[in-house]
């Protein structure tokens, strides 16, 4: 696998937990300065997976369904990591 596939399941699994973010209302108003409304909320919440079951999908075509998974187990982490990290540098602003 190159380089291009890693960075292609952590690009997914950032976008993907970016938008789980803002389907929560407490994140919401961090991050849009606002409450969003519930429908886009929940289609936000739905990208969000459908995002991350893309980068599931790109880890097991680049390494196979045994070490895609766990590969991607690790960009999860770091992605879920990133997100949090901006959350709170937004929030302390």
């Amino acid at each position: 696998m190159t380089i291009a596939g890693y960075l292609a399941g952590l690009v997914l699994a950032v976008a993907g937990f970016l938008l789980l973010c803002l389907s929560n209302p407490r994140h919401q108003r961090v991050m849009a300065g606002r409450q969003l409304a519930p429908r886009t909320a929940t289609r936000l919440r739905q990208g969000g997976f459908c995002l991350i079951g893309a980068a599931f999908v790109a880890g097991w075509a680049c390494l196979g369904m045994a070490r895609g998974t766990v590969v991607l187990a690790g960009e999860l982490t770091l992605a879920a990591t990133i997100i949090v990290a901006l959350l709170a540098r937004k929030a302390a602003r």
